[in-house]
């Protein structure tokens, strides 16, 4: 039996490249190739982008459910603070009954006392109706007491249960105080007078603060009129300011108060155009019985929340455009040497011809 010639094997081997290059189905190989890199390329492109759809998601929802869970403490401790202020102020308004037996020299020695058992209350003052001071324990010496927008408020104070909040004053300039007041009635329900508990900026700084984990992060408490009672980090000019008809904060305000929901997260647009998250938290404690509704609002940038998951992003994208150089440079590699073998095979053939 005849082994084949070196002919007969060349031609096998020539046949073989040739096969390996012809068209299939109308397209080369090389063309099918380079699909098959592009569709690799594609499908791995969309599971990074799903990835990165679920980072997003998952960064966002952990950021706010921790705003959220920051601004339930704050309502917490407020409502916990408002408590005992509340309770501070019916013990002085008890005392200023006839029939309570407590002289003015007892009324005054309570109030003292009363100011005394409570951080953050700078003040203790009993007013008469027309806003005079009869009897105070405070830490200015009766001076820049008489806030004349809240004066203005004692007479229509109609409900001898409801605590009223005032509007924020600058006792002296950038510092800035708040009144809780609850108003002395005859047993006819005539007003005659005010019992009241001033609170300086730093009755709230622990509990607020404390909920400030990030440099771009502000709180704010806000009147349902948009008046800003409390800013943190300090800022005179937003406290001054407050919420201005029209302005992100002010809209987003009105937003959930509109919504009617306890908690709602939002995106609005500072100042300065930059994007922000904020969560607002009307406070509902109605053991409180305050005059207005108050409003927690806790805000981060949204830039600065996002940097959460742009970092892995930005590590699978390189991965990826890594492996697609790498993938397209051997694939080129390889095809430019199966053709050399072709050209060679052709040549080889044309000199056995």
């Amino acid at each position: 039996m005849r082994s084949p010639s070196i002919g007969t094997m060349a031609g096998i081997g020539r046949s073989d490249i040739a096969r390996s290059s012809e068209p299939v189905h109308g397209y080369s190989r090389t063309m099918i190739e380079w699909g098959a890199l592009a569709a690799t390329l594609g499908f791995t492109a969309l599971l990074i982008a799903n990835f990165v759809w679920s980072e997003q998601r998952l960064v966002v929802a952990d950021e706010t459910e921790r705003m959220q869970s920051q601004a339930r403490i704050i309502e917490e401790n407020l409502a916990h603070q408002f408590q005992g202020v509340r309770h501070a102020l019916e013990s002085a308004r008890s005392a200023l009954g006839e029939d309570s037996g407590c002289t003015a020299s007892c009324q005054r020695l309570l109030l003292q006392s009363l100011k005394r058992a409570m951080p953050g209350v700078r003040a203790m003052v009993v007013l008469d109706a027309r806003g005079h001071i009869l009897r105070s324990a405070d830490d200015l010496d009766d001076r820049r007491l008489d806030d004349s927008d809240f004066l203005s408020q004692i007479p229509p104070m109609s409900s001898g249960q409801m605590m009223y909040v005032s509007q924020p004053y600058e006792n002296t300039p950038g510092v800035f105080n708040i009144k809780l007041t609850l108003p002395v009635t005859t047993p006819e329900g005539r007003i005659e007078g005010a019992v009241s508990a001033i609170l300086n900026p730093e009755y709230f700084d622990a509990v607020m603060r404390s909920a400030l984990y990030a440099e771009d992060m502000n709180i704010a408490i806000t009147g349902e009129d948009g008046r800003r009672l409390l800013f943190v980090p300090a800022n005179a000019a937003q406290m001054r300011m407050g919420s201005q008809p029209g302005s992100g904060p002010e809209e987003v305000l009105q937003k959930h108060l509109r919504g009617g929901d306890v908690t709602s997260v939002m995106r609005f647009a500072d100042a300065r155009g930059q994007s922000r998250l904020i969560v607002q938290r009307t406070v509902t404690s109605r053991e409180l019985g305050l005059d207005k509704t108050l409003v927690i609002s806790l805000s981060r940038s949204q830039a600065q929340v996002n940097a959460g998951w742009h970092e892995p992003v930005h590590s699978f994208l390189l991965l990826w455009l890594l492996f697609g150089v790498a993938a397209a440079v051997v694939l080129a590699w390889l095809q430019r040497r199966r053709r050399a073998a072709q050209a060679l095979a052709t040549q080889c053939e044309r000199g056995f011809l």
